[in-house]
């Protein structure tokens, strides 16, 4: 792998952890945004490992980030479940925000789905709506010489390479579900937008705003790993005076549980 060797074995410590913990590997693993894990079923989880005891890696520090892998039955198909992420605003390193796409490639993940909750800035979707993340726009800035083995410059252009919307949009339409497609923009948080980045933001193309994911899709695509990436939107960014709470963030996802949960169980069966 194209990781700075001592990154390497810090997350190969990690990996060897995982892979003796559970019976085997699914295919498929999910990094659950705020709130996302607990759409799902507890009677379908099959074991359950805290984050706590895995050598190398993080604890989680936000609410709805629970800090354990879960072993997920999703009917003909198990998948991991990282329940709960590594955020920039919590002081968190580059390679400890990106530690879950690391530890995916490691242990031979072979489709990782990205999920997150975000502030819709189109007018054309409102909370409980989902969007299938098509592009992206950076104001988290990380630089890929924190984590990865070389000095060149990273080609995210053609992110669709990588990026398996184009099998798993049509599977999700014939199941009934309605989303809509759009650009994410990553920001650094933990601060809600001002009404004049909501502006800008609409005026250079965002459809939706959140604080994390971004970085784990360009580590996914410099680590040549297959992804998923799509938003729960939970509340709109709107240019007039609002106030935003993560209580609300969490709120809307438990709202649209079902919804979500189709979404991650056909993305682990597919």
């Amino acid at each position: 792998m194209n990781l700075r060797p001592e990154l390497l074995e810090k997350y190969k410590a990690s990996a060897k952890h995982i892979i003796s913990y559970f019976d085997y590997i699914p295919e498929t693993a999910v990094i659950a945004g705020s709130g996302i894990a607990d759409t799902l079923n507890n009677s379908n989880f099959r074991h359950e490992l805290p984050y706590a005891n895995i050598p190398g890696l993080p604890q989680t520090t936000v609410a709805g980030h629970k800090g354990s892998i879960i072993l997920y039955n999703a009917g003909n198909k198990n998948g991991l479940i990282f329940s709960g992420r590594f955020h920039h605003y919590e002081g968190r390193k580059s390679d400890e925000i990106i530690s879950l796409v690391i530890i995916s490639k490691l242990i031979g993940i072979k489709k990782l789905i990205l999920t997150n909750a975000a502030g819709g800035l189109s007018p054309l979707m409102k909370p409980g709506d989902i969007m299938i993340v098509e592009d992206f726009i950076d104001f988290m800035f990380m630089k890929n010489s924190n984590y990865l083995n070389d000095k060149k410059t990273h080609n995210y252009h053609d992110n669709n390479v990588y990026n398996l919307s184009r099998v798993i949009n049509p599977v999700i339409a014939e199941n009934g579900i309605r989303y809509h497609q759009g650009t994410y923009a990553a920001v650094t948080g933990p601060n809600y937008e001002t009404r004049a980045e909501i502006r800008m933001l609409r005026l250079i193309g965002a459809d939706a705003v959140g604080m994390s994911t971004v970085p784990e899709i360009k580590a996914a695509i410099s680590l040549e790993l297959n992804y998923f990436a799509f938003s729960l939107i939970t509340n709109s960014a709107k240019e007039i005076i609002q106030y935003v709470s993560h209580e609300e963030v969490l709120n809307e996802a438990a709202k649209a549980a079902s919804k979500v949960k189709k979404i991650i169980e056909i993305c682990i069966n597919l």
